[in-house]
């Protein structure tokens, strides 16, 4: 009986054990299918991303592809653009430089014309006035309208050059103005006197007015210009009545105002829009009234607004004119040390006889300067560079001196005036005891200073005014006794 159960029991435990087996197997299966299911969803999806991946880098190369066609599309359109400023700036630097160049001949030119216009005008202008002189003393009086008509179409033609060269260079930028404080009474009144008898003379009453002694900031010698320019047209267009020239302030402004008012045939209202105009008059071609370029006006304002002033000008047809002229007040510097240094005009005498050395190398004007300067001093006259050697040498050998020396700046090669000066103060160093004078047709913005900076001590241009040569001589020799001697 117990080993029936025995034998039982193992019969059991074999069943039980095959059932186990079985169902191992069973859920082995299970799994792998499972897993055999997963698997194959997990390749699907896999095939699905490389499926994706590669239209995704198919893409990647397709925008790669355009991204490289579009970077070198806008590189070479850079290139070219950067070709193409580099061409524009070349053709920008080849047209400033012929601009420059334009410039520079267009200066030479005027210095040039300036020069070659001067330089005739100086015997031309030299000779009526000292023929002028002579022929007054004679019962002549044809002979003195002669001599006066050739003076005033002298004087007419040098204005003229004059005014055409100042605005040519104002247009060009290269008009030289330096802004200082200066007493505007002082350079008024210098300018009324120029012009105040030839008014009486012509039968008007001419009227000067100022309330009070101002200084202003502004160019002197453009200034001055300015108003001379006015009242030469007052002058011209004034016919009877009167020329009134006064000078006011308006202290809220900071302004100063010099008011130029005549009662002559004045302006129509439709001509003044254009009265700043160069070349532009009332009355044109063949029935002009007056004489003239219709530079006056246009200079004067350029000038004015070069220095940070203004010209207004107010004309009724038929009743006159008032031009006004406007600068900035300067109430910074005391006035008593800032007097207007203007050269006294009026001395026509040299007060000791000089001994004067004069090198020009143009037979007329070396006339005019004997004709102008032997009544009143001791005049030699070298006609080039080297014969002002060989005449200053015999003049040191033989202890002689000379209290003043002019030099022409336009020689004969090799020499110009600037290196004569050099050479012959180098040669003989007491020279610079002497004043040297530069006598020239160069009368440029700038020439003056040039100059005087490689050692000139004084400037006059041609033509040579008798007056001022006068002058320059006599305050030269004063300065110089009383600092160098």
């Amino acid at each position: 009986m117990i080993l029936l159960i025995n034998l039982m029991e193992t019969d059991l435990l074999l069943f039980l054990g095959e059932i186990s087996g079985l169902v191992f197997i069973i859920i082995l299966l299970i799994l792998f299918l499972i897993n055999k299911n997963k698997s194959k969803k997990i390749f699907v999806k896999n095939q699905i991303l490389e499926s994706e991946i590669k239209e995704l880098k198919k893409e990647l190369n397709n925008k790669n592809k355009s991204l490289e066609a579009e970077i070198a599309l806008k590189t070479k359109e850079l290139l070219n653009e950067i070709e193409n400023r580099k061409a524009i700036e070349t053709e920008r630097k080849i047209a400033l430089k012929k601009a420059e160049e334009a410039s520079f001949l267009k200066n030479a030119f005027l210095a040039n014309m300036s020069h070659e216009i001067r330089t005739p005008l100086n015997g031309i202008i030299g000779f009526s006035h000292l023929l002028l002189s002579e022929v007054e003393y004679q019962e002549k009086p044809e002979l003195v309208d002669f001599a006066k008509g050739i003076a005033e179409s002298s004087d007419r033609l040098l204005n003229l050059m004059e005014h055409i060269i100042d605005l040519s260079r104002i247009d060009a930028n290269d008009y030289e103005i330096k802004i200082k404080t200066f007493e505007i009474n002082a350079v008024v009144k210098v300018c009324v006197e120029k012009i105040k008898n030839t008014a009486f003379k012509n039968g008007l009453i001419f009227k000067y007015e100022q309330d009070s002694i101002y200084l202003v900031k502004g160019d002197t010698a453009a200034f001055e210009k300015s108003v001379d320019l006015l009242l030469d047209n007052a002058l011209k267009y004034t016919i009877e009545g009167n020329i009134s020239v006064s000078i006011k302030a308006d202290i809220d402004k900071n302004i100063v105002i010099v008011s130029i008012s005549d009662t002559g045939i004045g302006i129509d209202k439709n001509f003044l829009s254009s009265i700043f105009e160069a070349f532009r008059q009332e009355s044109t071609g063949y029935s002009r009234i007056h004489q003239g370029a219709g530079l006056g006006l246009p200079l004067a304002q350029k000038l004015m607004l070069l220095m940070g002033g203004e010209i207004k000008i107010k004309s009724e047809k038929g009743k006159g004119t008032e031009v006004s002229i406007i600068l900035p007040l300067d109430n910074s510097q005391d006035k008593t040390s800032l007097k207007y240094d203007k050269k006294k005009l009026d001395n026509q005498k040299i007060k000791t006889k000089p001994n004067i050395f004069i090198v020009e190398d143009d037979k007329m004007n070396r006339m005019v300067f004997e004709k102008m300067l032997s009544k009143y001093a001791n005049v030699k006259i070298a006609v080039d560079g080297d014969d002002a050697f060989i005449q200053l040498e015999k003049a040191i050998l033989s202890k002689s001196t000379f209290d003043i020396i002019l030099l022409d700046i336009n020689l004969p090669k090799p020499w110009d005036g600037m290196l004569l000066l050099t050479e012959l103060k180098k040669k003989w160093p007491e020279l610079n005891k002497i004043p040297f004078i530069a006598q020239t047709a160069y009368a440029m913005t700038g020439d003056k200073e040039k100059f005087l900076k490689v050692g000139f001590d004084d400037y006059i241009s041609k033509p040579i005014d008798k007056k001022e040569l006068f002058t320059i001589i006599e305050n030269n020799m004063r300065k110089f006794r009383t600092s160098k001697f």
